[in-house]
């Protein structure tokens, strides 16, 4: 790709964040001016699939991301809309218009794995960029191995980052996560 792009929008639930997401992230940082991050499923109570906050994983990514990359990252929300895509298309347009302007090159960026990255085709007005990360992660992976009752850290150091790692290790002491370990074990 010889033009820059003004703005890349990298849409994703981020729970938690992992090694390909940050390396998309990075590679956005090298392909735009901005990189818009939106965070979805935003304000749902926590659950096993939902674990963490809007917040939480907002810091996490920006504690992830090169400093390079911090400067060009703005981070923003997105919160589900069940069984009406059309309602989501349109609040992620008004999102990404937020952070752009009229006549600017925007690409979406994501990783087209299974049926829950159909989205990345319902923006034909942007340019798509599919990445391929070297690493074959998905967060449910790293969460179901996070909330066995049986958890070695071992399991997942190697596919988040540190930063996400250390946050990791200090909410297994909150209340919040004791709770949803008795979830996890009251749906086992």
């Amino acid at each position: 790709m010889t033009d820059k792009l003004d703005l890349i929008v990298f849409i994703g639930r981020f729970q938690p964040p992992h090694k390909a997401h940050i390396e998309i992230i990075e590679t956005a940082c090298s392909l735009a001016e901005k990189v818009l991050v939106m965070i979805g499923s935003s304000f749902q109570e926590r659950t096993l699939k939902n674990p963490f906050t809007f917040s939480e994983r907002h810091d996490m990514i920006k504690k992830s991301v090169s400093e390079g990359c911090l400067s060009k990252l703005v981070i923003d929300y997105n919160f589900d809309t069940l069984k009406d895509d059309v309602a989501w298309v349109e609040r992620v347009k008004i999102i990404v218009g937020k952070h752009s302007k009229p006549k600017q090159k925007i690409a979406l960026i994501g990783h087209a794995k299974d049926l829950s990255s159909e989205y990345l085709k319902w923006f034909p007005e942007w340019k798509s960029i599919d990445m391929n990360s070297m690493y074959n992660l998905n967060s449910s992976d790293i969460r179901r191995d996070y909330f066995k009752h049986d958890y070695e850290p071992f399991d997942i150091i190697n596919d988040i980052p540190l930063n996400v790692y250390y946050f990791l290790s200090e909410f297994r002491e909150s209340s919040g996560f004791k709770l949803l370990l008795l979830e996890n074990i009251e749906t086992s």
